[in-house]
């Protein structure tokens, strides 16, 4: 069993970078979380790393969908401002 404190994000220990980790992730900024945990000790790292790489794809999806979404905006603009 393992206890650790999730209120306190000060500090450089692991214990600490989790805490940030789960903070921004609660904050729905999953980019600044993977790079907190990128932080951790490899022995942590290599734990991570199938969630971290989910992570990333999760990010990488985000990216995506802003970018449809700016495009899709974008034409419906042009379409509004040709029609009569």
């Amino acid at each position: 069993v393992s206890i650790r404190q999730v209120s306190s994000t000060r500090g450089a220990t692991p214990d600490a970078k989790l805490a940030r980790a789960q903070r921004l992730l609660d904050e729905g900024d999953v980019e600044s979380a993977i790079r907190a945990l990128d932080t951790l000790p490899d022995p942590a790292r290599i734990v991570l790393a199938p969630w971290l790489a989910s992570a990333e794809r999760r990010v990488e999806v985000d990216r995506h969908v802003t970018a449809i979404r700016a495009d899709a905006l974008a034409g419906l603009a042009q379409v509004s401002r040709a029609a009569p």
